[in-house]
């Protein structure tokens, strides 16, 4: 009773909870959760976003492109890095929403585990988004004078089945599940409030692209460029961190719990 007291007046619940702990569907409030645990636990926060972008620094400075294999290194090594960086996060945040230590070397060994699973999670989804676009692209190529409707359609759906599916990695990292579960989870979660889940990720966008404007206009070139890199990383881990608030908003409501009953469920299934 003490410990779920305890959590319940956590400043990052609280940005989540309404009533008498029922999750607080609402997309604003979801982006700052995201941005308050950002700021509370920058330390692992940045330390994962900079190992996770660092391949793609790296890479994208120092290797060729002339030789064929060059590609899958340079765009496949910093991909995985980067998901392997963004699996971890999921684990910190959901350490923060259960207020336990962050521990980010356990959520990265946590998410080589479940990395093939996680590919395969991410690799279907994307092999039904890039499907429906195709079927739409044929479709409207016999479909004459209504061929402008059928493509704007056939975006619409891909667009609202990304969203379906956009918590199938948190899932497959937080679940001890197998990679079309996740996706099966994902949808079942984000059903209804598809339309939420992507309006905080437009959310989140736009304030990040008003940042990256508001850098851009620095005069000193160093700055100008640290400054650059710093919200690179920012951008990269504020976005996993508004995935984990949003699976666990949307987990809570599923499950018909509380949100600190869920986000203790998830630090204990990833510790």
């Amino acid at each position: 009773m003490v410990v779920v007291a305890a959590m319940t007046r956590s400043p990052h619940l609280k940005r989540i909870t309404s009533g008498r702990g029922r999750p607080r569907l609402d997309s604003t409030a979801w982006v700052a959760c995201a941005l308050q645990i950002l700021r509370d636990r920058w330390l692992a926060v940045v330390a994962i976003g900079f190992l996770a972008l660092l391949p793609a620094w790296y890479l994208g400075e120092r290797l060729p492109i002339g030789e064929p294999w060059m590609p899958v290194v340079r765009f496949g090594v910093p991909w995985v890095a980067a998901l392997l960086g963004e699996s971890a996060l999921l684990g910190v945040a959901s350490q923060a929403l259960a207020e336990r230590p962050s521990r980010p070397l356990k959520m990265i060994a946590h998410a080589l585990w479940r990395l093939p699973v996680m590919l395969l999670a991410i690799a279907l989804r994307s092999a039904a988004v890039v499907g429906i676009l195709a079927l739409g692209a044929l479709a409207a190529d016999r479909a004459g004078e209504f061929a402008s409707l059928v493509l704007v359609t056939a975006v619409m759906v891909a667009i609202s089945a990304s969203s379906a599916l956009s918590l199938a990695s948190a899932v497959a990292f937080c679940e001890r599940c197998g990679p079309i579960h996740a996706l099966a989870v994902s949808a079942s979660l984000t059903r209804n409030l598809r339309m939420t889940v992507l309006k905080a990720q437009i959310k989140l966008v736009i304030l990040l692209l008003i940042v990256g404007a508001a850098i851009g206009e620095i005069p000193w070139p160093t700055l100008r460029e640290g400054a650059e890199r710093l919200h690179e990383v920012v951008w990269f881990a504020s976005g996993a961190l508004l995935t984990s608030v949003s699976y666990l908003v949307l987990r809570a409501r599923g499950h018909r719990q509380r949100v600190e009953v869920a986000a203790r469920e998830i630090a204990e299934a990833i510790a």
